[in-house]
């Protein structure tokens, strides 16, 4: 036998052995998840605090169960990369189900030996289910995000099966196509009607440190649970863009999208919900990396799952037919969430949940585009040499642009050093310069595009290892030619495809986190 044939051969054996082992994987974590539901139900009389986390684990494991069918049904059908990256997923949520089930049975036991009211919350408290359970609701945003992105893409489309996988993959395909309409479809009845909701009042709202965005003033904040922001309006501006822009959000799924619900807009003003379960105390991924100043408070780990869910946000912009024009921590709003176990120290050592937001420069992939640059160096650095500076440049903005700007914020990210930092000044008027600290301040725009280079080459790797500095430098190299370009010749004849690049970022993170 050829080498060749005898690598094909071993190939196809290898997509044979994920197809029976995916099926088995899934029902062994069915099993588990059972188990643990059983051992819930044993639970009757814990603190009502703990009621509280048995019926969030009763609600997460019907959608964790329906899940794991897909998987059964679907994962044969995929193609080995797609396979293998399913299997990791099933590994890490066997370890989940593992964790989450031993932790049950120890509260089950502490509810039933312990007498004492405060002990035992004391104890709770130490070896609280939260843990498990946001392992487990991290999965499911992870499984929820990768399943979206395929139906998004079309990919599901294709998969042949009984008529059981069909009905199960129907909701999933039906909410990409509900997403992706949103924006490309006709305007719907409601979002020419600003989608019905009230907005506070605009003469109180409070600005999001280093944002664009405004929360409501304190004494609508128990009313209004909203984040609100302006889209840029002018005379280049087709006149639905607003509409179809609050349309297209207000089918925005938090929980399956790292993209908060549009629920009203009035004029060029949309207001975003915040999601249920979180502080209404947002922060901006600029905030935290000026305020962590190079010391970074939490683990590898939340790096890279705040950056795949920015990867699933900006995957479903593109996929929808837009793009975005301005990822950049300022534009990254994170929120913690209300708990009544973790502590505030232990709150301080996560990056919570992550939304994109700053849409008020993003369009159509068709529609006309602006372009004049930003002046500012907060902006400037996140756009390609091109696109950079206020003067008239020579080509629209397209989505490789945004997957550019999504590459230096995973630099950025990996390193945890805020590449711009406050000027020191005598006004009050607060304005960035580049940093020192890792070489940037005083370089020009060529000089500094190197300069991220060589850290993606250099440094990263020793950070988050080689294949997510692979990542970054083929997003930071995204624009050039087919041949200079590492990700276009990965992707070959599929880079054209709307959302291509974000879609390999965000299975490249998702591997990465497994």
């Amino acid at each position: 036998m050829m080498a060749s044939d005898s690598g094909a051969a071993d190939h196809t054996l290898a997509v044979a052995g994920l197809a029976v082992a995916i099926p088995g994987l899934a029902q062994t974590c069915l099993h588990v998840l059972r188990a643990t539901i059983l051992q819930c139900q044993s639970l009757a009389n814990a603190p009502d605090e703990i009621q509280d986390l048995l019926l969030r684990i009763d609600v997460a494991s019907e959608r964790i169960d329906a899940s794991l069918q897909i998987l059964k049904d679907a994962a044969p059908a995929m193609n080995f990369r797609l396979q293998s990256l399913l299997s990791r997923l099933l590994s890490r949520l066997q370890s989940v189900l593992v964790e989450l089930q031993t932790r049950t049975g120890q509260t089950a036991l502490a509810t039933n030996t312990i007498a004492s009211e405060g002990r035992l919350r004391q104890l709770l408290s130490k070896n609280s289910i939260e843990g498990s359970l946001d392992h487990l609701q991290r999965w499911q945003m992870d499984f929820d995000g990768l399943i979206l992105s395929l139906a998004m893409s079309g990919r599901l489309v294709s998969i042949q099966g009984g008529p059981g996988i069909a009905v199960r993959l129907a909701d999933a395909v039906q909410r990409a196509d509900s997403f992706r309409n949103a924006f490309l479809g006709n305007l719907s009845v409601a979002a020419s009607q600003s989608l019905g909701a009230i907005l506070p009042e605009a003469k109180n709202e409070c600005p999001i440190k280093y944002s664009k965005a405004f929360l409501p003033g304190p004494q609508d904040r128990s009313q209004f649970r909203v984040i609100v922001e302006y889209r840029s309006v002018d005379s280049a501006t087709p006149y639905d863009a607003v509409p179809r822009l609050a349309q297209m959000l207000h089918a925005a799924d938090p929980n399956m999208m790292a993209l908060l619900r549009c629920n009203a807009y009035h004029g060029n003003r949309l207001s975003y919900e915040i999601p249920t379960g979180l502080k209404q105390e947002p922060k901006t991924l600029r905030q935290l990396l000026l305020e962590d100043d190079g010391q970074p408070k939490h683990s590898l780990d939340e790096r890279l799952g705040l950056l795949t869910q920015l990867a699933s946000a900006l995957h479903f912009v593109h996929v929808a037919g837009n793009v975005h024009k301005q990822v950049r921590p300022d534009n990254i709003l994170t929120f913690q969430k209300t708990t009544p176990f973790t502590s505030s120290a232990s709150h301080d050592k996560t990056l919570g949940r992550c939304f994109l937001v700053g849409f008020d420069l993003s369009r159509g992939t068709g529609n006309r585009s602006e372009r004049h640059g930003p002046s500012e160096v907060e902006k400037n650095i996140y756009l390609p040499l091109d696109r950079q500076g206020s003067q008239v440049h020579a080509r629209n903005f397209s989505q490789w642009d945004d997957v550019y700007s999504f590459g230096v914020v995973a630099l950025e990210l990996a390193l945890w050093n805020s590449f711009v930092t406050l000027r020191k000044s005598k006004t009050s008027a607060e304005s960035f310069e580049l940093s020192s600290s890792l070489g940037l301040k005083g370089l020009n725009a060529t000089d500094l595009y190197n300069r991220f280079c060589k850290l993606a080459v250099r440094e990263v790797p020793t950070v988050l290892g080689q294949t997510f500095a692979v990542m970054v430098f083929d997003c930071l190299t995204c624009l050039k030619p087919v041949n200079d370009s590492p990700l276009k010749q990965k992707l070959r004849g599929d880079a054209e495809r709307p959302g291509a690049g974000a879609e390999y970022i965000l299975q490249e993170l998702l591997t990465l986190s497994l």
